[in-house]
């Protein structure tokens, strides 16, 4: 799908995975990152730019869904896409998918998804919604696992900001943490969830010609019947794997670690608990902007 401005996003229907996001400006600079190993064959999950993790987060636990969930790798159906007609208005395509047979026999609730991906010359917004289309209330876990594409982090630095004071647990430590720091670099391997982050996330990517900042405005919310949005608590993972962990990485190069950083907005610490009839959206707003003329 493109945008007058010149800015480009493509989509595959497997998994309604965002697979490149190109801006006006820089028409030949993925923002997003996708592995050269990764496999588009239907089934396995693709590796790199921005999955949608449903209904499970990791590992499920007393069900049998596969790691990060279902919707990943369920192919979805096309509702729309409008192209733009002018520079002002965003480009959008929505997709849905629903319960099935396939779900039941992993997850056994009703429900439907409806994810809505908008485009303008900077910046890429998608929304995911989830109706529970069922009779008794669903949890579940729901996370954009955006992959931003870097330039090599042994030559030029990656800095994230917007987590300083924010809560987090380590996944590799197993360890409870408060963030102290205003910004950090990504050097090694980082897996850390950042619970109830209330402001945006940036990432600041250093170049050879200029500096960029890509910043992750993310919202979540519950709404249904009529009544005014209320809003939820949303974390952020930030994940990279690391020289050690990429090499045992499936569909993931062993140097790719130095090209990508994962800013990951959702509800991931504790499960999103929605009423029959109710529905949850989780939105974010990817922006990008030069930081520096070099």
């Amino acid at each position: 799908m493109a945008h007058p401005s010149g800015s480009t996003v493509e989509i595959a229907l497997f998994g309604a995975h965002v697979i490149s996001f190109t801006t006006a400006n820089h028409p030949d600079q993925d923002v997003l990152f996708m592995s050269k190993e990764s496999v588009m064959d239907g089934v396995k999950p693709l590796s790199g730019g921005i999955p949608i993790v449903f209904p499970n987060f990791g590992s499920s636990v007393g069900f049998k869904a596969p790691g990060h969930g279902f919707a990943r790798t369920t192919k979805w159906s096309v509702v729309s896409v409008i192209p733009s007609k002018n520079e002002i208005i965003n480009s959008v395509a929505t997709f849905r998918m629903e319960s099935s047979d396939a779900t039941r026999g992993m997850w056994h609730f009703e429900f439907e998804l409806e994810y809505e991906v908008m485009l303008s010359s900077d910046c890429i917004q998608t929304t995911l919604t989830v109706h529970n289309t069922d009779s008794k209330a669903i949890e579940f876990h729901a996370l954009l696992h955006n992959y931003i594409h870097t330039n090599d982090h042994l030559k030029h630095g990656v800095k994230i900001s917007g987590l300083q004071g924010v809560h987090y647990f380590d996944q590799l430590t197993k360890t409870n943490n408060t963030e102290t720091r205003e910004s950090f670099p990504i050097t090694k391997e980082i897996d850390n969830i950042y619970k109830n982050v209330k402001t945006d996330v940036a990432a600041y990517i250093e170049g050879d010609k200029y500096d960029q900042v890509v910043a992750v405005l993310k919202i979540g919310s519950v709404v249904g019947g009529g009544h005014i949005p209320v809003y939820t608590d949303t974390d952020c993972v930030i994940w990279n794997p690391g020289k050690v962990r990429a090499k045992g990485t499936e569909d993931f190069g062993d140097e790719e670690y130095r090209y990508m950083v994962a800013i990951e907005p959702g509800r991931v610490s504790e499960y999103q608990v929605l009423a029959p009839g109710m529905v949850y959206q989780l939105n974010q707003v990817i922006s990008v902007s030069e930081a520096a003329t070099k």
